[in-house]
């Protein structure tokens, strides 16, 4: 939209085409982390660690293997992969990548977030209503599991949670509003249907983790 002179309030303007390409990578540089964040439940820092070597995108449960030193509880755990956080690494992993670049070459700050917070006319929140940082796409991730009816034991499987406890703690009730509609009911198929393979090679029924709290 053009913001001066006199065709302001105008939806064209004339943009170099340089200037275009680069505001479309940019625009792919800051929709990949979203998009990876919120359907695997990464944080922070494991999204800044994840490499290339990391990802599995061949076979029947295409997911992520997760390295022991690059998580927050130590735990080499497989986190399944939605088709669109899938379709997202297929569309801007580079083929000539190595096995130890990283898949998200920028995660954006704190300040970058609230910015495209703004852009797009999403509240950033306060204490009442909690906050929409990128941890919360954690929470975002787990309400919408919920909301679909996926089953507690898959949900804590893939936030990756060792008190099942906290796994139901972590579900937004406040201000939250959205249903899953009927075209919208295969959205959570994936995890519904991954049986044995949601859960983590360290967990078992007949073997449960200690159950000591991972935020």
């Amino acid at each position: 939209m053009i913001r001066r002179g006199k065709d302001k309030g105008k939806l064209t303007a004339k943009v170099r085409m340089a200037m275009l390409q680069r505001a479309r990578q940019v625009g792919g540089q800051r929709r990949h982390p979203y998009i990876v964040a919120i359907w695997t439940g990464l944080r922070r820092s494991e999204l800044v660690a994840l490499e290339w070597r990391d990802v599995f995108l061949d076979g029947q449960v295409p997911h992520l293997k997760l390295r022991v030193a690059a998580t927050k509880s130590r735990r080499g755990d497989m986190i399944p992969l939605h088709p669109q956080a899938m379709e997202e690494l297929l569309a801007f992993g580079p083929p000539s990548a190595k096995p130890t670049d990283r898949v998200l070459p920028v995660v954006p700050s704190m300040k970058v977030l609230k910015a495209d917070l703004r852009l797009a006319g999403i509240e950033y929140g306060n204490a009442d209503i909690d906050y929409a940082d990128l941890h919360a796409q954690r929470k975002t991730l787990n309400t919408m599991l919920a909301a679909h009816k996926v089953d507690p034991r898959t949900r804590q499987a893939q936030l990756r949670h060792t008190d099942p406890r906290l796994t139901e703690e972590r579900i937004s009730t406040t201000r939250f509003s959205w249903r899953p509609r009927r075209n919208r009911s295969s959205a959570c198929r994936p995890f519904r249907r991954l049986g044995a393979a949601a859960f983590p090679p360290t967990w078992s029924r007949s073997n449960p983790p200690a159950r000591t709290i991972s935020a």
